[in-house]
């Protein structure tokens, strides 16, 4: 496969919950003898995405991204469709692309196998595109509307509690802002060129699981591979309890399709878009993207990424 390990960058976002000194000084140690040719600490999001376009133009052979999923998801959105490769280090509160592709949940111990990683071939990924409202953006495992996102706006208006709780201050925006998204009109879901039918959230993904809680997966939508297809389902009853329900079932689901009164899905190479004239709550791995009126989720750029040894 495409994509030589060297040179290789290290972008590190000094915000993200669970990055510290050791675990970057953990990072470089490892990747130095692999030829680590420069750290990048950039300050914002726009400084963050010219920084790694500048790597990937000045010829670096894999950005090491050292963060939470949405440092990931934006050092991913610059180098898709590259020969550049992309490792991502987990330092966020959750970490679900890094860990889907094995790595592990502890960032020193994660540091420490970087190196390693630089020695295999790495895993060619398809991944997603979200488009909200005209606004285009790659998403590495995820998106949806309703519940979920209503979550995620929640945590990241609450900083505090996300780097207190981590994980556990999104499970209880679910419980509140999250299903308060119920009581929203619905908005009109159009799949696979069928009829729009009308639903009260809907979760997309190209890769899995779709989140953790501690170290268990919530699998979500088990069928999705990062292999291009679109696996989806979404409640078409407005009913805390069926939501509720969902998120059980994806705890203790693994095979097949998650299947329950109330909602719909299914796996497709196309899109999925979703209209509301008021607007709904919009995400995608995990970065909340406001109110929008139209929504289209739909197959990515290919990504080539650095798994563990």
């Amino acid at each position: 496969m495409a994509g030589t390990a060297g040179p290789v960058v290290l972008l590190v976002n000094t915000g993200a919950t669970r990055v510290s000194r050791e675990v970057r000084r953990e990072a470089e140690r490892a990747l130095d003898p692999a030829g680590l040719a420069a750290v990048l600490e950039p300050r914002g999001v726009e400084a963050a995405r010219e920084a790694v376009r500048r790597a990937v133009a000045d010829g670096a052979g894999t950005i090491a991204a050292l963060g939470g999923d949405g440092t990931v998801a934006l050092a991913a959105g610059v180098i898709a469709g590259t020969g550049t490769g992309l490792l991502p280090l987990p330092g966020g509160s959750t970490n679900v692309f890094a860990r889907g592709l094995g790595w592990p949940a502890d960032p020193v111990r994660a540091a420490r196998a970087a190196a390693a990683a630089l020695t295999v071939p790495p895993r060619g990924l398809r991944l997603g595109e979200v488009v909200a409202d005209g606004r285009t953006r790659i998403a590495v495992v995820n998106a949806g509307a309703g519940v979920d996102a209503g979550a995620a706006d929640w945590v990241e208006r609450h900083p505090r509690a996300k780097r207190r709780l981590r994980q556990a201050a999104f499970a209880i925006a679910v419980t509140g802002p999250g299903m308060r998204q119920l009581l929203d009109a619905p908005a009109q879901l159009r799949a696979a060129g069928a009829d729009p039918v009308p639903v009260h959230a809907v979760v997309a993904a190209w890769g899995r699981p779709y989140a953790y809680v501690g170290g268990r997966a919530i699998d979500l939508l088990p069928q999705a591979a990062w292999d291009g297809r679109l696996a989806w389902i979404a409640l078409t009853a407005r009913s805390p309890l069926r939501a509720a329900g969902m998120l059980a079932a994806a705890l203790r689901h693994r095979d097949g399709p998650i299947s329950l009164p109330g909602s719909i899905g299914g796996i497709t190479s196309g899109a999925v878009v979703l209209e509301s004239g008021r607007g709904i709550h919009a995400q995608a791995d995990g970065d909340p993207l406001g109110r929008v009126h139209r929504l289209e989720l739909r197959p990515g750029p290919t990504l080539l990424a650095r798994v563990p040894a």
